[in-house]
């Protein structure tokens, strides 16, 4: 049995799961702007008193691993890191891409249609991808236009499904008949059978080599 903390900050949703093999056994999703840096351990210490089990108990810790919020993921990768340093545990870095767009897959069982998953970004601008049912990236992620002109010419072909926090940007710019939206949250509880499957294969982050996939450089906000 392998228990890994799967930890989530890449948008205002600061979520934790602690998984056993792939299967979530507990898990809580806080949806207070801004509360990261205050929410994220008392989260995780009632989990552990949820469960019964505690940080020896754990086989690895998993984190989101961007894109999404700036500070959202710094928090909780630091957050990470800091346990696996402590406790000697291997760190897995989950794209946060990744479990959005599987939980959209399962949502709407369209395996013909396309993927893409929405986080905000600065501006006019959202970090999206586009992935097929089976999970393969047809566009990698980025920073685009939030008309998704881009993808005009997948739409020729395939309804695409939008979700995520960044709908809300894109909602009034995109124009085809073939987009679908799907309002979901980011959470770890969708975290567990990647961070599973990396535990598996060994595909550990090196903890002095610890990279955030920002996608942007940080422009900070003036007052």
């Amino acid at each position: 049995m392998i228990r890994i903390l799967n930890i989530e900050t890449a948008t205002e949703v600061c979520s934790v799961c602690i998984s056993e093999n792939q299967h979530p056994v507990a898990w809580t999703d806080i949806k207070e702007p801004n509360s990261h840096s205050t929410s994220l351990t008392p989260a995780i210490e009632q989990l552990f008193s949820k469960t019964g089990k505690n940080l020896r108990d754990l086989h690895a810790v998993a984190f989101s691993s961007g894109p999404g919020s700036f500070t959202g993921l710094r928090i909780g990768a630091a957050t990470a890191l800091g346990i696996c340093y402590a406790m000697n545990l291997p760190l897995i870095a989950v794209p946060t891409f990744l479990p959005m767009t599987q939980a959209a897959i399962t949502e709407t069982g369209n395996k013909e249609a396309l993927y893409c998953p929405l986080i905000a970004s600065v501006k006019n601008e959202v970090f999206c991808a586009l992935y097929n049912s089976a999970l393969q990236e047809i566009e990698p992620p980025s920073a685009r236009d939030q008309s998704l002109d881009s993808f005009q010419p997948y739409l020729r072909k395939h309804i695409i499904f939008l979700f995520g926090n960044g709908l809300q940007k894109v909602k009034e710019s995109v124009t085809s008949n073939n987009y679908r939206f799907i309002q979901l949250s980011n959470s770890a509880y969708y975290m567990p059978s990647f961070s599973f499957q990396y535990f598996q294969l060994e595909k550990f982050t090196n903890l002095h080599e610890l990279r955030i996939e920002y996608l942007k450089n940080f422009v900070p906000k003036k007052n």
